[in-house]
């Protein structure tokens, strides 16, 4: 029986937090190897009967006693104690939390602080009330005999932890939705997490133009989910829409506030500006916006298209950090451009990798043939990798050893092979029988270095790949 129960404190020893709103894994205290553990002759009583709520009021340096040492087996000297705390009354759920113990008194003690942490390396951030259970175990020593002894299952506290209500979502309203309080404010992107565990929210937003198109001051305020819901409703409370302390600030970041005043990104300073990336944390309740100069495409007008803007193949940049990406064809000569016109930023030849934006630069050029294609705006670089693709998978009858090769066209883009055998399993497209430049993740959106692609059922497919950039990428696999 002494065994069984050692092995069960073991097991004990190493789970980690896994509630339904968990942080880190929880790092489980350490068991020391001493003698074996009994639990009979060892009485502990809880001491925390009412509930405790944090909130930005309360002082977190309150200690309180949560657990003592009622009885210990006669001439037994405590040398130590330990505490276990879990999300449930079967210690299945352990979590972690520092504490203070007291051998002369015989006490386990926590201060608020160390609750409130607690609690949410437990079972999350989200301040909801919530009780903590846990065991103790006292070392002794009785002669030269040590032994461990294990406490009944305690409920050791219920706390509501302090923490910013964060809500599911968040808009933007001011000067690019002409401060209508409607379905018209602009929501901020979010990860899908728990907000409690990722309370990001990021929104990237045109810089905004009057109707000839000068560029304006960027007034905004944040609209959380609820005064949102009031708003779509038919509404007008503006209360609880977040701002900041003065009116008008143009500070790169700082804190929110419930019914505050309106944050400005300027004009001044800004002209080359296309947009504005603002980011809200909402565990800190703060926000911070910085200004993007570069756009989300570059133009490729050339030999290849005419000449034509409108008819090339657009390099992506996601970022707007002037990184951009694509594959296209060339025949000769080219240039990049930010605009559908030449009216924006031209980027022409400098040397070898190297761009100029200089309006007498000379054009690119390019040996006929397919590329891959990646420009640095911002350092004025660019390489071009010549690229010929093919198929690669546990579908196909070469497996992940060799590629079947493709045929490309220049008339409509695709690179291309038909009457291909293939199981059913997984295969991507790679360029040059390399994993350096490679494709993948579905059909109608194949992205550099995305997953494999599934093959549900064996037969023969005529397979065609249209490659431009990680926004528009896409293939089609035609069983015969």
């Amino acid at each position: 029986m002494k065994s069984i129960i050692w092995s069960m404190l073991a097991g004990l020893a190493v789970l980690t937090a896994c509630g339904d709103e968990t942080n880190d894994p929880a790092v489980a205290p350490t068991v020391y190897e001493q003698g074996d553990v009994y639990s009979a002759d060892f009485k502990v009583s809880a001491n925390v009967a009412e509930a405790i709520v944090l909130t930005d009021e309360s002082d977190l340096t309150t200690s309180v006693v949560i657990a003592t040492v009622d009885e210990l087996p006669a001439n037994a000297t405590l040398t130590d104690l330990k505490l276990v705390v879990a999300a449930d009354s079967a210690m299945t759920t352990t979590g972690t939390m520092d504490y203070t113990a007291d051998l002369a008194a015989g006490t386990i003690s926590a201060t608020y602080d160390q609750l409130n942490e607690g609690v949410k390396a437990t079972f999350g951030k989200r301040p909801t009330a919530r009780t903590l259970y846990g065991q103790v175990f006292a070392y002794t020593q009785t002669g030269s005999a040590s032994s461990v002894f294990k406490s009944d299952i305690l409920t050791i506290a219920t706390v509501t932890p302090k923490a910013m209500v964060i809500e599911s979502a968040y808009y933007l309203v001011g000067t690019p939705n002409s401060w209508a309080a409607d379905e018209t404010v602009l929501k901020f992107e979010h990860s899908g997490a728990d907000v409690y565990e990722d309370p990001v929210f990021t929104l990237l937003v045109d810089f905004p133009t009057d109707e000839s198109g000068n560029m304006l001051d960027c007034w905004f305020k944040i609209v959380p989910q609820s005064v949102y819901e009031v708003w779509t409703a038919g509404g007008t409370d503006w209360t609880g829409v977040l701002g900041c302390e003065t009116d008008g600030s143009t500070d790169l970041s700082g804190s929110l506030n419930v019914d505050g005043q309106s944050m400005m990104c300027p004009v001044e300073g800004n002209e080359d500006g296309k947009i504005i990336k603002i980011t809200l944390n909402m565990e800190e309740y703060s926000y911070a916006y910085e200004v993007l100069s570069f756009g989300e495409y570059l133009y490729t007008p050339g030999n290849q298209n005419g000449w034509s803007q409108a008819a090339s193949v657009k390099l992506y940049g996601p970022d707007y950090d002037g990184n951009y990406s694509g594959h296209l064809y060339l025949n000769g000569e080219f240039k990049f451009t930010s605009a559908l016109d030449w009216n924006g930023t031209n980027y022409g030849y400098a040397e070898d990798g190297k761009l100029s934006t200089d309006g007498a630069a000379g054009n690119i050029t390019a040996e006929e043939g397919f590329y891959y294609v990646t420009v640095d705006a911002a350092n004025l670089t660019y390489t071009l990798t010549a690229a010929s693709w093919g198929i690669i998978g546990d579908a196909t009858a070469g497996g992940w050893d060799s590629d079947i090769d493709m045929t490309y066209d220049s008339e409509t883009n695709a690179w291309t092979a038909t009457g291909v055998a293939l199981t059913a399993g997984t295969l991507k497209f790679r360029a040059n029988d390399d994993w350096g430049i490679n494709v993948g993740g579905s059909v109608d959106k194949l992205v550099a270095g995305g997953d494999n692609i599934s093959i549900a059922e064996a037969g023969t497919y005529d397979i065609a790949l249209y490659l431009t950039n990680d926004a528009e990428s896409y293939c089609t696999i035609t069983k015969q």
